[in-house]
């Protein structure tokens, strides 16, 4: 009877210690894929650059890429900055 408690009482402690890592990690994948499409949108202007500057595209599709992918960069620091606004992990 006694074994039986014990293992009740280690059964709860490990789920008291666990329940804080599984959220954790859940807006932890959120926040990483948010900072992999961020770096991805940062990468897309860098190649917007070149594109533009090598000709590829025009003055006014370059202005209307630039807008749209700047406005996405936003959004996402934005949502990045909510979750964490000292900018750690």
């Amino acid at each position: 009877m006694d074994a039986l408690i014990l293992v009740g009482v280690l059964l709860v402690l490990t789920a008291w210690v666990a329940a804080p890592l599984y959220g954790r990690d859940a807006a932890s994948a959120t926040d990483d894929a948010t900072r992999a499409r961020l770096d991805a949108l940062l990468g897309r202007l860098r190649e917007l650059e070149v594109d533009h500057a090598s000709g590829l595209v025009t003055d006014d599709g370059y202005a209307q890429q630039r807008a749209e992918t700047e406005a996405e960069a936003a959004r996402l620091t934005q949502r990045l900055d909510q979750v964490d606004p000292n900018g750690t992990d």
